[in-house]
């Protein structure tokens, strides 16, 4: 690679200058580096031959120039530490002199100091290369980014959740009002059923007691008739010459006497009224039919002939003016004396 000769002369100029500020600062500028050192003491012992030995001192002794070695030890230890280590480390190891007293000992160099500089030595090929503090700034932005994004897809999916709670929660509070008001809607008509059903029932008690009372009424009628037109009639009825007979009817004696001015329009609206209620009994009875069993229904079919057959045996009984055998009035009671 050609180099500019501007080039060159601007780095020698930086080099003095920096040279000139560190001695200007107080700092030692000149070293004395153990080149020549290495090569008189492996003519000391007769090693110059072995280039690989020389070559290999030379190279640790140029990077110890990345330690502070050069500042902390002499060039006569730092040329024996190199060569020291430089015969253990060839292809094929040298020994050196050890006896009477180690080889180095005889150049001022200390065992202690030797084996440290080695060490400092190795320890320059063990390290590892310089971080790439763009990259690693890179790759730190680049997973802060990923949390970021992590924390907030969480943050998201926790509000979304949380929204999602929330509905399903009023959701089920409008689904347990509207059950509560169908409840009490439910509770109000049935409230209002039992009214009207109890309604009908006392007004049913009252129109069956009003129809007893118009058929006690006309079959009292219906007898004072009876018995009028037997008085007028010239045969009379026999008598008996020992024997009183109390009827309970002769304290309604005064009512037979009164005149009947609206028996005929009073009879036609009762017999409409039980026309009417006879109606209702047969839809009554016709829709029980239709939910009953087969031997359910025949005794309905039953009761209803014999309801039937009853009212007809009762309207014939108050056409003729004659009482029933069942009636509810009580029968005459005879004394004897």
């Amino acid at each position: 690679m050609l180099l500019d000769r501007s080039y060159v002369d601007l780095k020698n100029q930086v080099i003095k200058a920096e040279r000139k500020l560190l001695n200007a600062l107080g700092f030692v500028v000149h070293v004395n580096h153990p080149h020549k050192l290495i090569y008189a003491y492996l003519h000391a012992l007769g090693a110059t031959g072995n280039h690989e030995l020389m070559q290999k001192a030379w190279s640790y002794m140029n990077d110890g120039l990345r330690t502070d070695i050069f500042l902390r030890y002499r060039p006569e230890t730092i040329a024996c530490a190199c060569i020291h280590l430089a015969a253990r480390t060839i292809a094929e190891p040298l020994p050196l002199p050890r006896e009477p007293f180690p080889w180095f000992e005889a150049f001022d160099a200390s065992d202690r100091d030797v084996h440290t500089i080695s060490v400092l030595l190795l320890q320059v090929y063990a390290r590892i290369r310089a971080p790439n503090w763009t990259r690693l700034n890179d790759t730190l932005n680049k997973l802060r980014i990923g949390l970021s994004n992590t924390f907030a897809k969480a943050q998201q999916a926790e509000s979304i959740a949380s929204k999602e709670v929330e509905r399903a929660k009023a959701i089920l509070e409008k689904r347990r009002r509207e059950i509560a008001s169908k409840a009490a809607e439910m509770e109000r008509q049935n409230g209002a059923r039992s009214k009207t059903r109890e309604g009908s029932g006392k007004e049913k008690e009252v129109q069956r007691d009003r129809e007893k009372e118009n058929d006690h009424h006309n079959a009292k009628q219906t007898s004072s008739s009876a018995s009028r037109s037997h008085s007028k009639s010239p045969i009379e009825p026999k008598k008996f010459r020992s024997s009183i007979i109390c009827y309970h009817h002769r304290a309604e004696s005064t009512e037979r006497d009164r005149p009947s001015k609206h028996n005929h329009h009073h009879s036609r609206h009762q017999r409409d009224e039980r026309r009417r209620a006879r109606e209702e009994r047969r839809a009554e009875k016709d829709r029980r039919h239709r939910t009953r069993s087969r031997d359910g229904r025949r005794k309905v079919v039953e009761k209803d002939r014999v309801n039937n057959q009853r009212e007809r045996e009762k309207d014939v009984y108050l056409a003729l003016g004659k009482r029933r055998r069942s009636s509810e009035s009580p029968s005459p009671v005879k004394v004897r004396r």
